[in-house]
C-alpha cells in the first residue's frame, strides 16, 4: 500500500471486514482511521424495511414499518433484504394455496376465503394469467418473515466489535 504512485491526491483506499481483529497488525496500521459501523437502530431499520419494499404494493401504515423497526432488534441491512425477499413472496404464495378467488373492481381475480360471498372455485392454472390481481403486501406477511428469518449477527459479535473498537478503532 506505501508507495503505490507519486501522487495519492484523490485516491481514497476504503476497505471493510466483519472480522476486524484479524487484521495483520501491518494492514491495520495502514488506515488512519478504523471506523465502527454499528447495526441500524429501530428507526434506521424502519427505513430499510421501507426503501427494500420500493414500490411493490402494500397496506403498511407509519405505525407499521415502525413496528418492524421495533421487532427487528439486532438485524443487520443485509439481514432486514433477507427478510424484506422473504415477506415479498407471500402474496404469491397466497395465490397458490388458495382454491377460490373474488373478482376485483377491475375485472381481475384476487385470493379470497372460500366463505367470501362472490368466491369462485379456480386455481392458476384454470386462470388467465393476465386476470391474477396478487393481494397487497400486509403487516402479517412481514412478522410472518421475521419469525422464519433470524439475524445473522448474535450479542457475541457485537461485544467482540466493541471491544476491537474500544482498542483500536472509533465510532461511525
Amino acid at each position: 500500500m506505501q508507495g503505490v504512485g507519486n501522487d495519492m491526491d484523490g485516491v481514497l483506499v476504503l476497505g471493510a471486514t466483519n472480522v476486524p481483529w484479524e487484521l495483520d497488525n501491518a494492514i491495520r496500521r495502514r488506515f488512519e482511521k478504523r471506523v465502527y459501523i454499528s447495526l441500524p437502530d429501530a428507526a434506521a431499520r424502519a427505513g430499510i424495511f421501507k426503501i427494500r419494499t420500493g414500490t411493490t404494493k402494500n397496506n403498511l401504515t407509519e405505525s407499521d414499518w415502525s413496528m418492524l423497526g421495533m421487532n427487528s432488534e439486532g438485524y443487520s441491512g443485509s439481514d432486514i433484504a433477507v427478510v424484506v425477499k422473504e415477506a415479498l413472496m407471500m402474496p404469491v404464495r397466497k395465490c397458490q394455496v388458495f382454491k377460490t378467488f373474488a373478482p376485483t373492481p377491475d375485472g381481475g381475480w384476487t385470493p379470497c376465503a372460500p366463505s367470501d360471498p362472490n368466491a369462485k372455485p379456480m386455481t392458476l392454472m384454470t386462470m388467465d394469467p393476465k386476470l391474477l390481481r396478487c393481494p397487497d403486501l400486509t403487516i402479517d406477511d412481514y412478522m410472518g418473515a421475521l419469525a422464519r428469518i433470524k439475524p445473522s449477527v448474535n450479542d457475541d459479535d457485537v461485544r467482540e466489535h466493541v471491544k476491537w473498537t474500544e482498542e483500536f478503532g472509533q465510532d461511525g
